[in-house]
């Protein structure tokens, strides 16, 4: 239909009716107005639609990136905040196994022994002291003098935490003797009971970190001055130990099949890694994974394989790793799961970097033994009960 009035059109400007000249060229002015129309129409609304897309599937891939890249950033970080701590924790876990010993014998020594080297200490300090008799003493152990006020001190030779019961006596043995102040000084911690009733009473309360500080600083002080080194070293002869206590002794439990999860707690990273072996038991270091305290511990559980090499299972409250992995080099390069894992003779587990492992084992192995050594003599009680008319 719009041919025929294209012809027609052209019939009426000259051109011959019913020539094939004319109808050609009715035709091609059809088909270049429908080309325009399809151009215009391409140009105006198919082409900016598909630069729109592409221009939002590019800003998309962009933004991913971006996210990518801040998500990779962050993990970067992430773990380079959990290596600069776990390097922190295990320098300082490693330090308390060289710890100077004239700090760690006080885990050892009787109520009366720290009462004497406490009072060496605040002699070595410039404070004058005075030994309270040893029964009826009021609850206080010390009497000090410091710029002229007298100071009440109990001592507690615990290792779990100090109750609110040490800041009363403290306070009672403090108007007794007519003191000034009254602290409480112990070789662990405080309740948060105690803690309250020592902020509202005004007693002061001096902790295991506390202690130490001030044992260092001794330290320091004497290390400068050898001539007051040796007049009161000797008096506080140490006796170095490792923070470790045997939590289960497994030994005997025999080979079996193994789960453990490695990884990070908030599971960002980390997968579940099962091996045959037999365990031999737990060591903690420091009050182990879930201590309390602001450095935190270790759970070391180790295993022995089939072949009689050794792994060990590291937790910390953070997370875990067998020892030896290549996961902080996999997480290093972003890989998140997927690691490899080794063994290690008996040899290279007591020289590992980590000296907590190897005393960690040996504790173990000396735990293992007094089990033994306990059921032998048990077996040898019981057979020499029976005497000779037993049978």
């Amino acid at each position: 239909m719009p041919i025929v009035l294209l012809h027609d059109a052209l019939v009426g400007l000259g051109l011959p009716k019913g020539s094939n000249v004319t109808g050609w060229i009715a035709v091609l002015i059809y088909v270049l107005a429908v080309g325009a129309v399809v151009w215009g129409w391409v140009r105006l609304v198919v082409l900016p639609k598909r630069r729109a897309e592409e221009e939002r599937k590019q800003h998309l891939q962009q933004r991913r990136e971006q996210q990518e890249k801040e998500r990779r950033r962050k993990r970067e970080q992430l773990e380079e905040q959990r290596r600069r701590e776990e390097r922190e924790r295990e320098e300082q876990i490693e330090a308390l196994f060289q710890r100077d010993a004239f700090r760690e014998s006080i885990d050892y020594m009787s109520g009366v022994q720290f009462e004497n080297f406490m009072a060496n200490i605040f002699a070595q300090k410039g404070y004058p002291v005075q030994l309270t008799p040893a029964s009826g003493d009021q609850g206080v152990d010390l009497l000090l003098t410091i710029d002229e006020r007298r100071v009440a001190v109990q001592l507690k030779r615990y290792t779990a935490p100090v109750g609110n019961g040490a800041v009363q006596e403290a306070l009672a043995g403090m108007i007794h003797y007519k003191a000034k102040e009254a602290w409480v000084i112990a070789t662990s911690t405080f309740t948060k009971s105690a803690r309250q009733l020592a902020k509202s009473t005004g007693v002061r309360l001096i902790d295991r970190h506390e202690l130490e500080d001030w044992l260092s600083d001794l330290r320091e002080r004497n290390l400068a001055d050898s001539e007051s080194d040796t007049v009161h070293q000797q008096d506080l002869q140490p006796r170095a130990v490792n923070p470790l206590e045997v939590l289960e002794d497994t030994m005997e439990s025999g080979v079996e099949n193994h789960t453990v999860r490695v990884g990070l707690k908030d599971g960002t990273m980390g997968e579940t890694v099962y091996f045959t072996a037999e365990r031999l038991g737990k060591v903690v270091v420091m009050g182990g994974a879930h201590s309390g305290g602001e450095i935190g511990g270790v759970d070391c559980t180790f295993y022995r394989l089939p072949d009689a090499t050794v792994r060990v299972l590291a937790e910390t409250k953070e997370g875990a790793k067998l020892i030896p992995s290549d996961m902080d080099e996999a997480v290093s390069r972003g890989q998140l799961k997927n690691f490899s894992y080794g063994w290690m003779t008996v040899e290279e587990m007591k020289a590992h970097p980590l000296t907590f492992i190897g005393a960690g084992y040996k504790a173990l192995l000396e735990k293992r033994l007094e089990t033994i050594r306990k059921r032998d003599q048990g077996k040898d009680r019981s057979e020499s009960t029976k005497g000779p008319l037993a049978d």
